[in-house]
């Protein structure tokens, strides 16, 4: 691994994906002093703020370059590692490969300090090394490294872009937040059906808006199977003392969005109190730059008359194939947008794309479905999407 890791240093890398994690991995190597040779992006026109981005160069004279691979979606860059190898490249790793992260961090094996390791900024709630040693010797049946919690469809904010339509739920007086005794009664499901879940992530909407939403948090920080819980936020809300004091409990993280180029005036002032806060009560969370972040648009559930072959394709390429959610009607989903389509009224492929959770059957026959679920080539939802392939700003308010 030494021997690499010098090769690295002194020769360089190609950065494989120009988004946030890409960007993560950059600055995290110019801090090291590794040259950063190009970024390799297929949306590369449309990603700002980046230096030497430009498409994929498969006919790369130098086959032997060292490539690391930053996609969210760990399907995705397998696929591209697969590409990669086909055209000849050997040296590829993924950016939370363990020679990377001792690039990054210069870890020793089995020497976690937990309070720095859940900010880690390459992988909220630590590397892989680090979350082997949290695992110790628990099995998961699905290998799950993240289930998203959509305990809630309010928000402080009216993102023009909003890929979960909170706007649209505001406008059809449309709102969904969990029932803290039912969700017990899911999670002790979830518990059977998945064992251990590496990261549980409160998303969605924002969860800071659900009354009970400490006794949702203390649900999951109570089970033997769940690593670390994060919640993204955009900050725009009042805490009490109390409240931060909860939160900064060494096993959440924050995932704090900063969209405050889009906001007003006072908007601006109640993120940065709620910033100065995490800093004062020592709330673990990391700041994500959605300034020069990106969105994606989907589509508006419109029927796409696509043939077997290119829905496959779409779902193969789409970022959100693996966003394992616990949907606002408490069913396990691979795509949250099938739980978002149904909630607003836009088209319904619930029974295809989800399995119930709380009114489901035996546990071994709740496994089995969501097997089959994880095996499908698509979705039906995929039939009424337009992929994730049209790239919009993010956080732009809308007036309504």
């Amino acid at each position: 691994m030494e021997n690499i890791i010098e090769q690295i240093q002194e020769k360089g890398v190609i950065v494989y994906g120009g988004g946030r994690i890409g960007k993560q991995v950059i600055k995290q190597l110019k801090i090291k002093e590794v040259p950063i040779i190009s970024v390799w992006d297929e949306n590369a026109k449309n990603i700002k703020n980046v230096d030497k981005i430009e498409l994929p160069n498969y006919h790369y004279k130098k086959k032997d370059i060292f490539i690391v691979v930053c996609m969210f979606s760990i399907k995705i860059c397998k696929k591209i590692e697969e590409e990669l190898r086909k055209n000849g490249f050997n040296n590829i790793f993924f950016h939370n490969s363990k020679i990377f992260l001792k690039i990054y961090c210069d870890y020793e094996k089995g020497k976690f300090d937990i309070q720095t390791c859940n900010r880690c900024v390459l992988n909220t709630g630590g590397c892989s090394a680090y979350i082997d040693v949290l695992k110790q010797s628990r099995k998961s049946n699905f290998n799950i490294r993240m289930l998203i919690i959509a305990s809630t469809t309010k928000c402080t904010l009216n993102c023009r872009n909003c890929v979960q339509l909170t706007g649209e739920y505001r406008i059809k007086k449309i709102n969904h937040d969990y029932d803290c005794e039912i969700f017990k009664k899911v999670w002790r499901r979830v518990e059977e059906v998945f064992g251990w879940i590496t990261q549980v992530t409160f998303a969605a909407g924002e969860l800071f808006l659900h009354k009970d939403w400490k006794s949702l948090i203390t649900t999951c920080l109570d089970s033997d199977f769940v690593g670390i819980v994060t919640i993204t936020t955009n900050g725009i809300y009042t805490l009490s003392k109390e409240d931060y004091s909860f939160l900064s409990n060494s096993r959440i993280v924050i995932l704090l969005d900063d969209y405050t180029s889009k906001l007003n005036l006072i908007q601006k002032e109640l993120f940065q109190q709620t910033k100065n806060a995490f800093i004062r009560f020592g709330v673990n969370f990391v700041l994500l730059d959605n300034n020069a972040g990106t969105w994606y648009e989907y589509g508006n559930f419109e029927k796409n008359n696509l043939e077997e072959f290119d829905l496959k394709e779409l779902y193969r390429k789409c970022i959100s194939n693996q966003c394992f959610t616990l949907g606002t009607d408490y069913r396990f989903y691979v795509c949250e947008r099938a739980n978002i389509a149904n909630d607003l009224g836009y088209v319904d492929t619930t029974i295809e794309d989800s399995v119930d959770i709380l009114n489901g059957d035996n546990i071994e026959l709740i496994k089995e479905k969501i097997c089959f679920l994880l095996e499908k080539k698509y979705l039906e939802l995929c039939k009424y999407c337009a992929g994730c392939t049209k790239i919009v700003p993010p956080g732009e308010q809308s007036e309504s």
